[in-house]
């Protein structure tokens, strides 16, 4: 997965990280509401004997694929505070190996 690089002419860690966690809230609510939706027999049997076991099936993949999306945002979010604390750590390190009057 493409992850985004953190500098001084691109979009702010702040920023980026604020765009996915409105990308995980909303995402994570529709997870929520599709597995409310989860199908009952009650509304498949006519369909045939198979008909509610291939309409579960089809939901289970469904909610697979939107849990896919969470994990891949929750992944791009962990790149950047991890780009984001090498950044601090190391001008923590500058400031201390800096000293006023050298």
């Amino acid at each position: 997965m493409m992850t985004p690089t953190i500098h001084l002419n691109g979009t702010s860690a702040e920023e980026l990280l604020e765009q996915y966690r409105k990308v995980l809230e909303a995402l994570r609510e529709a997870h929520r509401a599709m597995a409310e939706a989860a199908p009952h027999g009650r509304d498949y049997y006519v369909q045939g004997t198979g008909a509610p076991s291939r309409a579960i099936h089809q939901h289970v993949d469904r909610l697979k694929a939107i849990t896919e999306l969470i994990e891949d945002y929750e992944r791009l979010a962990e790149s950047v505070i991890v780009q984001e604390s090498a950044r601090e750590a190391r001008k923590a390190q500058s400031r201390r190996g800096c000293t006023v009057g050298e």
